[in-house]
């Protein structure tokens, strides 16, 4: 899939993130998704937005597979 996400905004500034950061930090991963969807409601992040909505199913997914295996649930 992806190993990076890389966020563009409308100055050409970049932040680029590993996927495995981001798993390892649920607490980072929350505050940049947070802060990415504000960004993109004010009009300030152009590029990045489709791998960040790609890798924030994949995060969803990951976290309702622990929740269902903790459960008992597989």
């Amino acid at each position: 899939m992806f190993e990076r996400l890389v966020l563009t905004d409308v100055r050409g500034s970049r932040a680029q993130l590993d996927f495995c950061l981001l798993r390892a930090n649920p607490s980072l991963w929350l505050q940049l998704e947070a802060d990415a969807r504000e960004s993109r409601r004010c009009g300030s992040l152009v590029r990045g937005t489709a791998c960040l909505d790609r890798l924030a199913r994949r995060m969803d997914e990951e976290a309702a597979r622990s929740v269902f295996r903790s459960s008992g649930i597989d």
